[in-house]
């Protein structure tokens, strides 16, 4: 059978008539109300359920919220303190704690919480824990007892403790953040060793620590101080004793800034306008990329064997960098520190000999670079505008001292000039 279709034939009409304009929109409207009262409908025998569900298994994981993150409230019948063992409330079980509102301290001769268990970890959920601010209520907000281990204690506020805010002078491991301590009565944030083998393995970051009657931060042996913040506090703003690293840290207004034990690393730290030194450590420490900012003594002061590098020290009232000796101080940019007339120097070295001083832009100071005694060795300095550019005792080893302060020099445009420098030893120190 042969079709054409060119010229087809015309289907049969449909036996209802195509709807005109007018009737269309009757239809659509039709449809649409059908639409709606079936949703009316829907909505008349749907369910939203109950407003208080039971608990229930959370997605994926099987387990209740209880089962997937348990927390113990602390409370009186939780967590249950007394006077027998100095607290007001006392944790003993390893577990997940928390507060549920602010503490405020009226029993004196008690800690608020006292640990008496390894591995717990308290929330302080944003709420506030006040002590009673006096000697007499002379115990801590937090106190860790003895022999406990993997304690941590995040987000929260304390102040006015009668004795230290937080103390985990008695914790090998834990972690402190998220704390704000002041106004405490000795210590806001308190590792420090009392006990041989105490305090170690703290780390303690994003800390505030202000006006509080003694350190604001101290942390134990091989402990972490980071992103960490100490201002006006009666003793050093930040301590950490033997093998500590602090970085990421501003400290100012203290009696110190920031104290550093032996074979510490201080890095990226700014220490300003602090009564006495701004960084000041024990020996075998490193030091860099660090500012020291008019803090009432010296800028830097470091013991034997330490290294100083990359730091900027500015308007220090006393020496810039000092060193007792046997340090390596490179790369660091000194400006106008000691200009009291004193004979206070950017950089003064030489107490105990064996010191290089390397690389260090001194300028705008009393003296430039001041070397005491024998037996150290001074290279590829600059020091321009100091009274005296240079002050070095005998019996030391230095490159060539080029002056260059008079030499007038033409100006430079296009590809290539002449060395203005008068010296092509690489080992010279210039003043210019």
């Amino acid at each position: 059978m042969s079709h054409d279709t060119t010229n087809p034939t015309p289907a049969s009409p449909p036996s209802d008539p195509v709807p005109l304009p007018n009737d269309r929109r009757a239809l659509l409207a039709g449809i649409a109300g059908i639409g709606a009262g079936a949703l009316l409908a829907g909505a008349r025998t749907a369910h939203a359920g109950p407003l208080n569900p039971p608990a229930g298994p959370v997605a994926s994981t099987g387990k209740t919220l209880t089962e997937v993150e348990p927390r113990i409230a602390i409370n009186s019948t939780n967590t249950p303190g007394s006077s027998a063992t100095s607290s007001i409330f006392r944790i003993t079980q390893p577990g997940s704690y928390y507060l549920t509102g602010n503490i405020i301290a009226t029993q004196i001769n008690r800690h608020v919480i006292a640990v008496a268990a390894s591995g717990v970890t308290i929330d302080l959920n944003g709420f506030l824990i006040r002590g009673l601010g006096t000697v007499q209520g002379a115990f801590d907000c937090i106190f860790a007892e003895p022999g406990v281990e993997g304690v941590t204690v995040r987000n929260g506020h304390i102040e006015l403790a009668g004795r230290h805010g937080i103390n985990f002078a008695n914790v090998n491991g834990g972690l402190i953040e998220h704390i704000s301590a002041q106004n405490c009565v000795s210590v806001g944030i308190s590792c420090f060793g009392f006990l041989e083998g105490t305090g170690r393995g703290i780390v303690i970051s994003h800390c505030t620590a202000v006006s509080n009657s003694a350190t604001g931060i101290v942390a134990g042996i091989s402990s972490v101080v980071s992103h960490c913040s100490a201002f006006s506090n009666a003793g050093s703003g930040i301590s950490a004793e033997d093998g500590s690293t602090i970085t990421m840290c501003a400290s100012s207004a203290n009696a110190l800034g920031i104290f550093a034990d032996f074979g510490c690393s201080v890095s990226h730290c700014v220490a300003s306008n602090n009564n006495g030194e701004g960084i000041r450590t024990n020996g075998g420490t490193v030091i860099s990329a660090c500012a020291a900012y008019e803090n009432g003594s010296e800028g830097i002061e470091v013991q034997n064997g330490c290294t100083v590098v990359d730091c900027t020290v500015r308007r220090n009232g006393s020496h810039g960098i000092f060193s007792f000796g046997r340090s390596l101080i490179r790369g660091n940019t000194c400006f106008e520190n000691g200009t009291s007339g004193a004979g206070f120097a950017n950089i003064s070295v030489g107490l105990s000999g064996d010191d290089r001083i390397e690389s260090n832009n001194c300028m705008n100071a009393d003296v430039g670079i001041q070397v005491a005694n024998a037996g150290n060795i001074i290279l590829r300095n600059t020091c321009a505008g100091n009274t005296t550019n240079y002050v070095i005792a005998a019996n030391n080893r230095y490159g060539p001292i080029i002056n260059i302060t008079a030499t007038g020099t033409a100006a430079v445009s296009g590809n290539s000039a002449t060395s203005t420098l008068a010296s092509t030893d690489p080992h010279a120190n210039f003043a210019y």
